[in-house]
């Protein structure tokens, strides 16, 4: 970054992996899934091999190029230019807001089977869900602001909350298969995945899944050694494989340090050195889209919307990733910097099957569900929201960099 910072260096090595693993691993997959049917085997695959591998290659040598915070947005400002910098953090933000009540959302179901039968009653109560979701968003806050110490600790214990119930079930699995055998049929026509409107949304989802090792760079001036931890990192937590709002409330601060926003979102607390203003807002917004959410509709329509809410928008900034990874190709790359295997051609190649992955599952997620009633209308409000929503970004980059160069000229 051209600008310092005096944020609080306090993410180490073993922080960092538990975060991409909390950022990773998630039971809400292993059902959906399951769901699917053996077929959908070959679509992880695929999107391992496709997003994934190219994906944690661009991060690894991303941030070892360019490890301040910001990580995606500094990336994409160095290789495009402040306003594209600009555009995919404010993305990237955005799309994360419907996906923290998302995941509080399913985490307030699952709660309540721990009750028993006594508790189901609620899982129709739109205010059980919204008081929840509201509740810890405002608990996941409060400890991001108090420091990176304590904040961090809310990453490590989730990761256990995400470890716990899938070796859980990995152990349960082996039992049943080693004493009744494989309860799947597998051959080639229960291999074959079968594209339809039905299920387009759903191979978007499995790309969906596998995105987040990008995120703990955000943070990149609050890592020690970031330049050498990030990529192990990421190996260690991405072979294991929500903490995406410590992470992306950065984005904010960071674009409010260079005038991308009011200069406010740039302000660190005296005390605990973190860029409470920036996480304090995206907080408030997180709350905010959860009540909005659930509001005129039933608990699992308002589920839907979320997650559907937040897919679309959430691949357009890698788009930008992939691209900035191609392009910074051209800039020399010093001793300490940590290149992909291969060098050049190898990062050319990883940065397009990147792009190409990336704009197929975009493509995907417009697709409506086979049920919908009225498909054109529903592309429309995909679209149409898409569009609104970086037509927004764009008039809030123009008015805070107007009022920047505004107050230059007066001092």
């Amino acid at each position: 970054m051209d600008t310092p910072t005096s944020l609080k260096r306090g993410i180490r090595f073993r922080d960092l992996v538990l975060f991409y693993i909390v950022s990773g691993l998630n039971v809400r997959w292993t059902a959906m899934a399951a769901s699917a049917g053996p077929s959908i085997l070959v679509v992880w695959i695929a999107a391992l091999l496709c997003f994934f591998v190219p994906l944690a290659a661009s991060v690894s040598e991303l941030s070892s190029r360019y490890p301040g915070e910001g990580g995606l947005y500094l990336w994409t400002r160095e290789a495009f230019g402040e306003f594209p910098g600009f555009l995919a953090a404010w993305t990237y933000w955005m799309s994360n807001l419907p996906f923290f009540p998302g995941v509080l959302y399913f985490g307030a179901a699952s709660v309540l089977f721990a009750f028993g039968p006594e508790a189901q009653g609620m899982a129709k109560s739109p205010g059980y869900f919204m008081t929840f979701a509201a509740g810890w968003l405002v608990i996941i806050t409060l400890v991001n602001i108090r420091g990176v110490d304590l904040g961090k600790w809310l990453n490590n214990v989730s990761s256990l909350g995400s470890l716990a119930p899938l070796s859980v079930l990995v152990v349960l699995a082996l039992l049943s298969w080693l004493r009744n055998g494989s309860a799947t049929h597998f051959n080639l026509a229960a291999l074959t995945p079968h594209l339809s409107f039905q299920n387009a949304l759903f191979w978007s989802s499995v790309f969906f899944a596998f995105g987040g090792v990008e995120a703990g760079s955000s943070m990149g001036d609050e890592i020690e050694n970031p330049r050498r931890i990030i990529p192990w990192a990421i190996l260690l937590g991405g072979s294991v494989m929500t903490a995406f709002l410590s992470s992306t409330s950065r984005l904010p601060f960071v674009a409010g340090i260079h005038n991308c926003l009011p200069p406010v979102f740039s302000r660190i607390h005296p005390r605990y050195r973190t860029p409470w203003v920036a996480i304090g807002v995206y907080g408030l917004a997180g709350i905010l889209v959860a009540l909005l959410g659930q509001a005129g509709t039933t608990v699992r329509g308002a589920y839907e919307v979320l997650v559907s809410m937040a897919i679309l928008t959430y691949f357009l900034p890698y788009l930008y990733l992939f691209a900035a990874m191609i392009r910074l190709q051209s800039q020399p790359a010093g001793p300490e910097v940590r290149r992909v295997p291969g060098g050049k051609p190898v990062a050319w190649l990883l940065g397009a099957v990147g792009i190409l992955s990336t704009s197929a599952t975009i493509l995907l997620s417009v697709i409506p569900a086979d049920d919908e009633p009225n498909k054109p209308l529903a592309v429309v409000k995909v679209v149409g929201g898409t569009a609104a929503m970086v037509g927004l970004g764009l008039a809030v980059f123009l008015v805070s960099r107007r009022k920047a160069k505004r107050d230059a000229s007066s001092s």
